[in-house]
């Protein structure tokens, strides 16, 4: 079970769909998260967060502490989503249109309407 209180849990059940568990602890799931980022690293990937805080940035400074050998392995910099987002204009807290394979709360849903409006977001200030 991950940290955090009963309200933030309650607000998960409520609008998140069920995910399948397949790490026994936390720690697990954030050391199977970094040998993934590890090798997308290797690869020139980069992480771009929707607002990084709270979530992201808590997340990857988590996967820090647990293992001190990660401290300079991690994405630096932190991109935003957001900060594009302002850069060309648009508001990153609106509430923008979904595409059929975009629902909402589901982290691959999430994350393909993220990745389409940074290209809305890269387009716009290409000019």
């Amino acid at each position: 079970m991950a940290a955090g209180g009963d309200e933030g849990r309650q607000w998960v059940k409520d609008n998140c769909p069920p995910m399948l568990t397949n790490c026994s602890t936390v720690q697990e799931m954030r050391r199977r998260f970094w040998e993934d980022w590890l090798a997308w690293k290797d690869r020139g990937a980069v992480i771009i967060a929707d607002c990084a805080y709270p979530v992201e940035a808590r997340f990857l400074i988590a996967c820090v502490d647990d293992d001190d050998a990660r401290t300079w392995q991690g994405p630096y910099p932190l991109h935003e989503l957001a900060s594009f987002m302002t850069a060309a204009g648009m508001d990153p807290m609106a509430t923008y249109d979904r595409l059929p394979d975009e629902p909402q709360h589901d982290p691959l849903g999430d994350a393909k309407q993220s990745a389409r409006l940074l290209t809305v977001a890269l387009a716009k200030l290409r000019g």
